[in-house]
């Protein structure tokens, strides 16, 4: 019986991990706020990231879109942003927009097709938390029925577990701090099928100046309210102690 409650502890645990994970990168990812700040920044070249936009028009095989892109605004580069993760998240149909009436090709055929691959990737996510959903409650109800034996068996085991995943988190952010570009490049092969790699095209120029802006941020939600759980489980774990200590 001992092993099942720790099973469950493990499992409710990487659950929660998971859960947290998946608002920390979901919360900056469909924020307008967090973009619209992004997109003001200026370069080192005195340009912003709607400058970077606009030039990807020469790029454009689309006359329509040509013309939407090298004359966009501000106001229209968040919604084109805003369209593509909605498009990431299953909640449009199409990563082109249609302006207007007049369907505008801005993504061309490679870009598209890596998109798509994101897309896939974002609904094995959703999945994933999803099942991790459903696990947190099976095993909070079972946690909360069998109060005792959780304390005497399993009470220790979100701290363990937490540190096995930081360790294996750490790895890989040693090898990353190690050879970034082939860490990059690794992460891209495992994932996406398709091509990964832009020189130029409006969704590099969108994405690729504000990626390494979300990481630290994403980061540090995801730790924030880690810590929030750590400061849970041990006052919990407490409260349990004044009834059941030997």
């Amino acid at each position: 019986m001992k092993i099942l409650y720790r099973i469950g502890t493990v499992f409710f645990t990487l659950s929660v991990f998971l859960m947290i994970g998946f608002v920390a990168i979901i919360g900056p990812a469909i924020s307008r706020g967090f973009y619209k700040s992004q997109f003001q920044k200026v370069d080192e070249y005195g340009e912003t990231v709607l400058d970077v936009v606009r030039y990807q028009s020469i790029y454009l095989d689309d006359e329509k879109a040509s013309e939407y892109i090298e004359n966009l605004t501000e106001e229209q580069l968040l919604d084109l942003m805003m369209h593509t993760m909605k498009y990431c998240l299953y909640l449009e149909e199409d990563l082109n927009i249609t302006v207007d009436g007049e369907y505008l090709e801005i993504f061309r055929e490679d870009e598209y097709s890596h998109m798509e691959d994101v897309k896939k990737v974002f609904g094995g996510g959703i999945l994933i938390v999803g099942f991790a959903f459903l696990v947190f409650i099976a095993s909070l109800i079972f946690g909360i029925k069998n109060k005792k034996g959780y304390y005497l068996n399993s009470r220790k085991f979100p701290y363990y577990t937490l540190i096995g995943v930081f360790a294996v988190l750490a790895f890989i952010g040693l090898a990353a701090a190690i050879d970034f570009d082939k860490a990059f490049e690794i992460f891209h092969k495992i994932f996406f099928d398709g091509n990964w790699q832009f020189s130029s095209g409006v969704m590099i120029a969108m994405i690729g100046s504000i990626f390494l802006d979300l990481v630290p941020i994403i980061l540090g939600i995801w730790i924030g309210f880690l810590i929030l759980f750590i400061v849970g489980v041990y006052f919990y774990n407490r409260m349990l102690s004044k009834k059941y200590r030997n």
